[in-house]
């Protein structure tokens, strides 16, 4: 699974008269980070989730490896779908300890809990954040919170990681620790991250910079390093 391709999408919301996005192509690639930047209300979200597969574009298509995702058998689609992961802008924390948020993705895809801890605290000691290892979820602050859900992405080793406003919450220790680490994990997989804060962009020195203004690609410069 090398590539997602979006064909001239068009997506709106059922309450809503105006499309939220209007005839978007475009690419993402395994090996390469793509931001994604715009305002608020500029459709970034939506774009993430339509890439991500969580939503179904109202019109246009979406290719995984040239398949037609959408056109694919259920069960296709699933193992398609395990190789992604979102992590969303407000972070969704489960009941229980910080661990078990960690696991939770690794034990409903099989892993044992010995070996699903072990990877967990990896990537905990990798993040500086070990010390609230058995901590109450739900206690979380926010800055801690958005750590947590991005943590438990990042250990599933997924093939597409989209991240939307990962930075909004975290200071700067963390916003570069975590920056950090997505540039060392890019060659293994595509990194899609929607940002309104133009100047983290040259700290994260994408491969790509996509330009979103209502609903609408408006620029995509591509960078060589």
């Amino acid at each position: 699974m090398n590539i997602i391709s979006l064909k001239n999408i068009y997506y709106k919301y059922s309450q809503s008269k105006e499309w939220t996005l209007e005839n978007i192509s475009i690419c993402f690639k395994k090996g390469e980070i793509t931001i994604i930047l715009g305002p608020n209300g500029s459709g970034k979200t939506t774009l993430m989730k339509i890439a991500s597969l969580i939503y179904k574009p109202i019109k246009g298509d979406v290719y995984v490896d040239n398949k037609n995702y959408w056109s694919l058998e259920e069960s296709e689609k699933l193992l398609i779908r395990r190789k992604i992961t979102y992590v969303h802008e407000k972070a969704v924390i489960l009941k229980g300890s910080v661990i078990d948020n960690i696991i939770y993705g690794l034990r409903i895809r099989g892993m044992d809990k010995e070996s699903a801890i072990k990877k967990a605290i990896e990537i905990l000691n990798e993040l500086e954040i070990n010390d609230i290892l058995h901590k109450n979820a739900l206690e979380l602050s926010a800055g801690q919170s958005q750590i947590i859900s991005l943590a438990r992405a990042l250990v599933l080793e997924p093939l597409f990681l989209f991240i939307d406003e990962p930075f909004s919450h975290l200071d700067k220790s963390k916003k570069m620790k975590v920056i950090d680490i997505l540039k060392r994990i890019k060659k293994e997989r595509g990194i899609i991250i929607s940002l309104h804060e133009e100047s983290l962009v040259e700290k994260i020195s994408p491969d790509n910079l996509v330009e979103i203004e209502n609903g609408r690609i408006v620029n995509i410069k591509t960078f060589q390093y």
